[in-house]
């Protein structure tokens, strides 16, 4: 990915921000009161945010990540989607644990993190890029109504709803990207039908 379409994709987030689900961190709002694995996620981030700023990308890194993954062809390209879990944090008194989401090609192991500034003042991210594995979410992500009906092409995972609703913001701005279009009609079909 050239360095000018990065920094539009960038850009189409900063631009965007109100499409992210509501709250600080997306998981939060998803989990029945903020927990994924035993972790409290809602108590630390409250905690988090007495003593540090976050970046505007904090918890937002899955829905971007999983753009540029579409975006450079998804499945079908040289590009995985990764997650790094269970990295520790420590600041301020604020003892944490987070996971985070990039792509990695897998010719040349070369990485695009959008988010990558979220870690600033919080831990070193570089020293733990080896540790992501190929990953993707399901419910409630995706946009099926229920856990039975999360939908998928050929097999695989679809975009989430956050990630076309910005994939309709840059098919507006900057035209089609073959590897969205063919979630995008689905989803917009899908959309149509439940109205």
């Amino acid at each position: 990915m050239d360095a000018l379409t990065q920094s539009q994709i960038t850009q189409l987030f900063w631009s965007n921000r109100t499409l992210f689900r509501k709250g600080n961190a997306t998981h939060i709002g998803i989990w029945p009161g903020g927990r994924i694995s035993g972790i409290n996620y809602r108590a630390q981030q409250e905690a988090l945010d007495r003593v540090h700023e976050s970046h505007w990308t904090w918890s937002r890194c899955y829905v971007m990540s999983q753009f540029v993954f579409y975006f450079l062809g998804g499945y079908e390209s040289d590009w995985d989607l990764k997650c790094i879990k269970g990295i520790p944090f420590s600041i301020s008194g604020v003892d944490g644990t987070t996971s985070h989401w990039f792509v990695q090609n897998r010719q040349d192991d070369s990485i695009i993190d959008l988010s990558v500034e979220q870690f600033r003042g919080l831990l070193n991210i570089n020293e733990w890029y080896a540790k992501g594995r190929r990953s993707n979410l399901g419910f409630p992500h995706y946009y099926g109504k229920t856990r039975n009906t999360k939908l998928s092409i050929n097999g695989k995972c679809v975009p989430s709803k956050e990630c076309l609703k910005f994939y309709e913001v840059w098919r507006r701005e900057y035209g089609i990207n073959e590897s969205f279009e063919r979630y995008y009609k689905v989803f917009s079909t899908r959309m149509k039908q439940n109205l």
